[in-house]
């Protein structure tokens, strides 16, 4: 598993060539699977490369068997409210851990506040449901389940 904040600034190759650095990776809007790079190629531009034209993230860089499209990057960073089941606000999604082989989220990096941060750490959320419209995030808490299958 990568973090999506360690692949950032990686340089991506085609053909034998760099192409540039990647600077934000897109996920899906449930949130399950990586569904293209951003590239930038300096003076040639942004580039786009959906995940199927992506070949390999290696450990010092990223592979792509297509160039992909000049565009703007027009999506937004990864920011989600993350909420419990009942609905209590726990944090912000900050970022993702992307399986290398597979482009599928093993789990979403919770951020509860830079104290908790600094004290506890971040939440590593890997049972969860994404809601795009509201841009929220429920989290599956698995001490909840235990005790909801261990009741009547």
């Amino acid at each position: 598993m990568r973090k999506i904040r360690n692949l950032i600034g990686m340089p991506v190759i085609c053909r034998r060539q760099k192409i540039g650095r990647l600077v934000q990776a897109e996920l899906s809007p449930d949130l399950t699977r990586l569904e293209g790079i951003w590239v930038d190629g300096g003076l040639r531009g942004t580039r786009y490369i959906p995940a199927e034209h992506v070949g390999t993230i290696g450990q010092v860089a990223v592979l792509a068997d297509n160039r992909g499209k000049r565009r703007r990057c027009s999506t937004s960073p990864l920011l989600y409210r993350a909420v419990t089941t009942d609905g209590l606000r726990i944090g912000a999604v900050v970022g993702a851990e992307i399986d290398e082989l597979s482009f599928l989220v093993g789990a979403l990096e919770v951020t509860m506040g830079l104290w908790d941060d600094l004290y506890a750490g971040r939440l590593r959320a890997e049972r969860y449901t994404a809601d795009p419209e509201r841009r929220e995030v429920i989290v599956v808490d698995s001490a909840q389940e235990d005790e909801k299958e261990d009741g009547p």
